[in-house]
């Protein structure tokens, strides 16, 4: 996968040491994520995270997974998350952070501390613990009520089950009242079938109860002493359990409300849901309330060379704001259901003083040059601004001149880095939302002809536009 899937720094080879922080607001709770570049084993990251924020990160949904592996940058594949052993094990719904309030065990269930373990409806509609290996007819849960469910007669292993479920917007059933388990026992047709049941000894460190996990495949193996778990990002973000004395980078998580992490509400299912993820981390899920938000914030030192001088190692002066414009073809499904907001300077919002920078710059280096001397590099959010653009550009020394606009590979949709959602497009035919780009496509605006926008490579030199706070 390309690692320039960001909208920040990428590293080179280069001089001056520059900090950059980014905002993504999705409604899916009330936390900020920190990406830590530090070799820590995971009781110091721990121990890093509960000192300077809340505890090491727990990993709710796809949809949060998909957004750190849009937008983290790092320098390895590998950091620790918040997922560790435990001295209890316990069963979780594979529909996340759904109640245990109902069992109909055939006999009383194998608790185990070395191993998962998953459950299956027997002919009769008793539960049996079976091993997650094994292959099964299943049954995947339909998003009306239990009467609508699918029993599928493809004989899979547990977790092939619950990727093909979910490949069809759905998940492994669960069951909550005797009601339920009649009628998924008649639509089982006498087979012993795969339910969505499972169970480990995991825990996480925020003490939260997310049965959320994304295991590589043949993963956990219980070996070795290997009771914490790292996400690899170069691996389609998936776990694997490490020894707790290995070093890597690690994500830390803060809560932004004043509920302890242990109490605080776990995200819920939607019944209605039409967009949920299938395991391959495609699009956003759509599966978490809209009264919270949760921020991710991506603390990462990296070098750039760029001919700056003064440029001091030490908090970050600036903010990136990065949120969709409604611009891509995902924004009339997933952006309705994920409220998106932003945090925003004041003084980069209706900015009118704009200033045509002569200097060819990739678009990385031209964004922490309009930070270091401006506001940021221009957004365009209506036909004004467009115009005062066109103005500037026609004095460039370039063919092209770098916007404030950028492609997430992993969405597939086109933003602004600091602005609202924006219905406002100028593209070049050919061009837009209706394309698919590489990873690291930025925006630029052509600065001849009809000053039209167009997707080009980061990576490209060229001039740029700087907003500064009109008045």
């Amino acid at each position: 996968m390309n690692e320039k899937r960001n909208c920040m720094i990428s590293r080179t080879s280069a001089l001056p040491l520059i900090f950059i922080s980014v905002f993504f607001h999705f409604a899916l709770g009330s936390l900020e994520f920190h990406f830590i570049d530090q070799s820590k084993s995971y009781s110091e990251a721990k121990t890093y995270c509960r000192q300077r924020y809340t505890d090491l990160a727990t990993v709710e949904s796809l949809a949060d997974m998909n957004t750190l592996l849009d937008l983290f940058l790092t320098t390895g594949d590998t950091a620790w998350i918040g997922l560790e052993i435990g001295n209890q094990f316990n069963w979780h719904w594979s529909r996340a952070d759904e109640n245990t309030d109902y069992f109909n065990w055939e006999k009383e269930e194998t608790q185990t501390l070395n191993s998962e373990k998953c459950a299956a409806m027997s002919q009769n509609g008793s539960w049996l613990v079976s091993d997650c290996g094994d292959e099964k007819n299943f049954i995947c849960h339909a998003n009306s009520d239990a009467s609508s469910n699918m029993f599928i007669a493809e004989a899979k292993s547990w977790r092939q089950a619950q990727s093909h479920c979910r490949s069809l917007s759905s998940d492994l059933v669960s069951i909550h009242s005797a009601e339920e388990n009649a009628a998924d026992s008649i639509l089982s047709r006498s087979q012993t079938v795969w339910i969505g049941l499972f169970g480990d000894p995991w825990k996480w460190s925020s003490g939260s109860n997310s049965s959320f996990r994304l295991w590589k495949p043949n993963q956990p193996d219980y070996v070795n002493s290997q009771q914490c778990v790292v996400t690899e990002l170069k691996d389609g973000g998936k776990w694997n359990n490490r020894n707790c004395n290995a070093k890597f980078s690690f994500i830390c998580q803060k809560e932004l409300s004043s509920t302890p992490a242990s109490t605080r509400p776990q995200t819920t299912q939607s019944k209605s849901t039409s967009q949920q993820l299938s395991t391959n981390l495609t699009t956003p899920q759509q599966n978490s309330p809209q009264f919270a938000t949760k921020t991710f914030y991506y603390e990462k030192s990296s070098t750039v060379h760029l001919d700056i001088t003064n440029v001091t190692a030490s908090t970050p002066q600036h903010s990136v704001t990065a949120s969709p414009t409604g611009m891509g073809p995902l924004s009339q499904t997933t952006m309705q259901s994920d409220t998106v907001t932003s945090r925003m300077n004041s003084s980069f919002m209706n900015s009118e003083k704009l200033i045509l920078i002569k200097k060819n710059l990739t678009w990385i280096e031209a964004l922490i040059y309009c930070q270091k001397h401006h506001v940021d590099l221009v957004l365009i959010d209506s036909k004004d601004t467009q115009d005062k653009v066109a103005a500037k550009v026609k004095n460039a020394t370039s063919q092209y001149v770098w916007l404030g606009l950028c492609y997430s590979c992993t969405f597939k949709f086109w933003f602004w880095i600091g602005t609202t959602p924006s219905c406002y497009q100028n593209w070049m035919p050919g061009q837009g939302p209706e394309m698919v780009y590489e990873c690291g496509t930025r925006g630029a605006v052509e600065a001849t002809g009809r000053q039209q926008w167009t997707a080009l490579a980061e990576t490209e030199e060229m001039n740029f536009i700087c907003s500064e706070n009109g008045g």
